[in-house]
């Protein structure tokens, strides 16, 4: 859409973001913590906690009436990527709950950071702004395993990544 074009940390192709109540439920998050506002870096923003369909993995609007608004508010409030948005913290990775025209608007201009006021989740996965749905699935699938083998009691910290996900099967059944 219209502004810099520059899209810091972002690829060309951003893919989708991913949708935050199914890594809640893949990951069996704990409960959320009001953490405070902080200023958080734009590319580990990877995900939306309800409009994924409004926005593309860059918070590029994906609609011609969401690209207009965004001009309209570009133009009646330049600063208005200033204001904090809300995001919740999964690790090391943000997920937008509310100011996802404010992303896209910082997004455009080229900013790195943006504030905003933290609600984190715990997890003991690693997600940061590199992870995709696969990967979630992925850990979704050996958090399961780690579950019906007992090696989550036995070896709480134990990883066991496998490139292929239906290769748990066989160790399970073992």
């Amino acid at each position: 859409w219209q502004g810099s074009g520059m899209l810091v940390n972002r690829s060309g192709d951003c893919g989708e973001l991913l949708e935050f109540w199914e890594v809640q439920r893949r990951l069996q998050l704990g409960t959320r913590v009001a953490i405070g506002r902080q200023e958080i870096r734009v590319a580990d923003v990877i995900g939306s906690v309800s409009r994924t369909h409004d926005f593309d993995g860059c918070f590029r609007p994906r609609t011609q009436r969401l690209r207009r608004l965004l001009r309209e508010i570009r133009a009646a409030r330049p600063d208005a990527a200033d204001i904090a948005i809300l995001v919740y913290q999964v690790d090391h990775a943000f997920f937008v709950v509310d100011g996802h025209k404010r992303m896209s608007l910082a997004i455009d201009d080229g900013r790195e950071f943006i504030d905003a006021d933290v609600e984190r989740y715990p997890s003991r996965f690693h997600i940061d702004g590199a992870t995709t749905l696969d990967d979630i699935r992925a850990t979704e699938v050996e958090r399961r395993f780690r579950e019906v083998t007992g090696l989550d009691v036995a070896v709480p910290e134990a990883r066991f990544p496998i490139s292929d996900p239906d290769a748990y099967i066989d160790p399970e059944e073992s």
